[in-house]
């Protein structure tokens, strides 16, 4: 299996110069670099907004001005690690759900330089597709949500912090890639029934 597993990276390595990769890695990189924008600037508003309804909350109940600083920074600290934790949760379900838009092109090279002698790809139906990933999105942030106290937990214990981290989630992409490539040849229950075996 090990071997098998090396190959297959080999071949993906030696395939980065295929014009077809890199336009596919440019178009996710542009996209999810537009994507964290769109949400970092949101959630920017979102904790001014609150920050503000807090920073007046505060003043109508008469606190010392230190304490009223004191507070603010506390909160404004707190956000930011808010907004980080969940870009880091979040960064394994944008990146599937992006590429997932983006695989066709990747697997049509493949099977171009690689596997010429198959059949064509049979047509996904588009509400399939988006189905497949926002699912996959779904499940990837339920399961990351359900790991944070464990990811907290081993916040100071760096190799098990990322080992859980890259585990779950290596899990998770793997078994997502090998849905969404079996998609394009077989039917939705057939592919299920074969990555569960």
């Amino acid at each position: 299996m090990l071997r098998v597993m090396f190959a297959a990276l080999s071949k993906t390595i030696a395939q980065f110069s295929d014009p077809a990769f890199r336009g596919v890695l440019l178009r996710a990189l542009a996209a999810s670099t537009a994507l964290f924008v769109v949400v970092w600037i949101g959630a920017w508003l979102a904790l001014s907004w609150a920050g503000a309804a807090l920073s007046d909350w505060i003043a109508a109940q008469d606190v010392d001005g230190y304490m009223v600083t004191v507070l603010q920074w506390l909160f404004g600290a707190l956000s930011v690690a808010g907004v980080l934790v969940a870009s880091f949760l979040l960064f394994p379900a944008a990146t599937v759900l992006i590429l997932s838009f983006l695989l066709e092109d990747i697997a049509a090279a493949v099977e171009r330089r690689h596997y010429p002698g198959l059949p064509a790809a049979r047509d996904q139906p588009v509400l399939e597709a988006i189905r497949a990933a926002l699912a996959f999105a779904g499940v990837t942030i339920l399961l990351n949500l359900l790991a944070l106290p464990l990811y907290l937990l081993l916040l100071f214990v760096p190799p098990l912090n990322l080992f859980v981290f890259y585990g779950l989630n290596g899990y998770l992409l793997g078994r997502e890639y090998f849905e969404l490539v079996a998609l394009r040849r077989l039917e939705e229950t057939v592919a299920r029934r074969l990555r569960r075996r």
